[in-house]
């Protein structure tokens, strides 16, 4: 989109980006927009620019926020099918993986240099169930803070869009 550039008389402000809207405090909107709104015959494009890009930033975000939840809900799945796998191991995971910790270190201590590497192995396939199931809480929890801020970001659209239509009477 081309940049938004509000004139009254010898002042002019430009956003080269119509997103960055949404990032300008509401008081400071209020401003501009008043600005824009009072000499509208100077103003006409950036009007139909913003009254264009409203509903559709708003759709735009709706649309993010449900491909988001659908991803959430197969990364949900995914996590609970392998914290499934790391639990069938039970308590014999951890020991697996303390003794071969123990090993590891044994190794290191005499500078068994094939010992370290077979014991790396052996510490890399036995836990890798439980730093799977980690990963996974960790790309959930991601996921969750992005829907959060989509959420956040409709919401701001939303306040915009009704600011903007309260002006424009």
């Amino acid at each position: 989109m081309p940049p938004v550039t509000i004139r009254r008389g010898a002042f002019k402000s430009t956003l080269y980006d119509i997103d960055s809207f949404i990032d300008l405090p509401l008081t400071n909107l209020r401003k501009l927009w008043k600005i824009m709104f009072t000499t509208y015959y100077e103003n006409g494009a950036t009007i139909l620019q913003v009254l264009d890009w409203l509903p559709t930033k708003a759709a735009e975000t709706k649309n993010h926020i449900q491909a988001l939840e659908s991803e959430l809900a197969d990364a949900k799945t995914d996590a609970e099918n392998k914290r499934r796998a790391a639990a069938s191991w039970g308590g014999e995971l951890d020991s697996r993986i303390t003794q071969a910790k123990r090993q590891l270190q044994n190794a290191k201590r005499r500078k068994d240099t094939a010992r370290v590497k077979v014991a790396t192995d052996i510490l890399a396939k036995v836990s890798r169930p439980k730093t799977e199931y980690e990963e996974e809480v960790k790309n959930v929890r991601l996921l969750e803070n992005m829907i959060k801020t989509a959420k956040v970001r409709l919401n701001k659209t939303e306040k915009l869009q009704s600011i903007f239509n309260e002006m424009r009477i």
